[in-house]
């Protein structure tokens, strides 16, 4: 059931519901249900608004390394300019810009970083860094990252 009425955000609407949000996205030109863990974790991060901008995808449900065989729950959503990915036991993060580029250039969770286990953070000087089941990616203002 709903929990409120529909509102306008930046770019679309919203309206929530007691186990997540439906967002419309006008340039997307598609409405999105997000569930209730990666909805908490979108609010947090400020949701359309923030890093992450619209809703682009549903849910798609991971089935590959760790979580094949349904043994723990995995998952991601693709936002305007990010992602949210969740795993049970570790929780759901965002990531975005140049970490996101080189974390999905290095097989994403199914790769060796495995997921993210802290949403992506800014520093002063501009640099991004977000901590990752096996690493920390840091990535300078000028984009270049590296793994540790």
């Amino acid at each position: 059931m709903p929990t409120g009425p529909q509102q306008a955000v930046p770019g679309g609407s919203v309206q929530t519901f007691a186990d997540g949000a439906i967002y419309r996205n006008d340039a997307a030109n598609n409405a999105v249900w997000v569930p209730q863990a990666l909805y908490d974790e979108y609010v947090v991060v400020q949701g359309p608004v923030g890093p992450l901008g619209l809703p682009r995808s549903e849910t798609v449900d991971i089935t590959a390394g760790v979580c094949a065989g349904n043994a723990v729950a995995c998952a991601r959503q693709t936002f305007d300019s990010g992602r949210i990915y969740a795993k049970d036991g570790v929780g759901a993060h965002e990531v975005h810009g140049a970490v996101l580029a080189y974390f999905l250039g290095r097989g994403g969770a199914a790769g060796p970083l495995g997921f993210p286990t802290s949403d992506v953070a800014t520093g002063p000087d501009g640099s991004t860094t977000a901590t990752f089941e096996h690493g920390t990616v840091t990535c300078d203002p000028s984009g270049t990252c590296i793994a540790s």
